[in-house]
């Protein structure tokens, strides 16, 4: 018996669960630090997103920094900086 997997991405382009490998890897592929997990259980899946999800204001289709802003204080990053270097994201409220 073939049993179904759930792919959940709490942190990807889209967080959510996914029914299908191409599905999830189109979320994670080349995104920075994805948290991502498979379940053979819906409802388990759901939990680990709801848990772990998070989002940020960044778009991540655009470089962080521009060769035309290098050597300047300012670059394409916004938000609070956390004490580990590491943008804060807010936890999403399911």
């Amino acid at each position: 018996m073939v049993k179904f997997k759930y792919y959940a991405v709490a942190i990807g382009r889209t967080p959510g669960v996914y029914t299908n490998w191409p599905e999830c890897k189109a979320q994670i592929h080349e995104f920075r630090e994805p948290m991502y997990r498979s379940f053979q259980n819906l409802e388990e899946a759901n939990e680990f997103v709801t848990k772990h999800a998070v989002h940020s204001t960044i778009d991540h289709s655009t470089p962080l920094l521009t060769s035309s802003k290098r050597g300047s204080s300012s670059s394409a990053l916004t938000g609070m900086i956390s004490q580990t270097g590491l943008l804060q994201r807010e936890v999403l409220q399911a």
